[in-house]
């Protein structure tokens, strides 16, 4: 988890904005490193004072590489059982 300090002036261009979507924010994050690729799912929750004054970011990245290298085996099981099916079963 990270929290970013209250100044919101230098927001990504490639992120929603807080004011635009109010509460919490998800987007998959695809991340190739020069080693390995990472799945990532990024939460951002603006914090705000009772006057509505920004106080923060709080950003939660979630790694869901595992769970994706598992999905995708698994179809992949699953388009080879199909195959060995048809070859029985024309």
């Amino acid at each position: 988890m990270l929290c970013l300090p209250g100044n919101l002036t230098a927001w990504p261009t490639w992120w929603p904005r807080p004011e635009i979507f109010p509460g919490t924010v998800e987007k998959p994050l695809h991340l190739v490193l020069p080693d390995k690729t990472l799945y990532l799912l990024v939460k951002t929750t603006a914090l705000r004072d009772e006057a509505g004054q920004d106080l923060g970011l709080v950003l939660v990245f979630e790694d869901l590489t595992e769970l994706e290298r598992a999905q995708r085996l698994a179809a992949w099981r699953e388009v080879a059982r199909r195959i060995a099916h048809e070859v029985k079963n024309p």
